[in-house]
């Protein structure tokens, strides 16, 4: 059983991880630090993304749940700028 939860605390760290790469994924897209093609470029496989990049993106609802991600993470720096390009939006 122990080793059960070991394996599966280590799940969870990937997970998280996978979510805050996502998360500074979008977040250097829509703050224009790199381009979707850019990251492809990198040689990478996949890019995480919390959002579809070839449908319609409502920037603004993309900025809400970003902004929600990095308070908890207490990254109010990015918060700040999230909120000043969602007023430019």
């Amino acid at each position: 059983m122990e080793q059960f939860n070991l394996e599966n605390s280590k799940y969870e760290t990937d997970e998280f991880e996978l979510v805050d790469n996502a998360m500074d994924n979008a977040y250097n897209i829509l703050t224009g630090k790199e381009t979707y093609e850019s990251l492809l470029f990198e040689g990478v496989d996949r890019i995480p993304l919390p959002f579809n990049p070839f449908s319609k993106i409502n920037h603004s609802e993309v900025c809400d749940m970003l902004i929600e991600h990095y308070i908890q993470s207490e990254q109010y720096e990015r918060c700040a700028k999230l909120v000043k390009l969602k007023e430019i939006i």
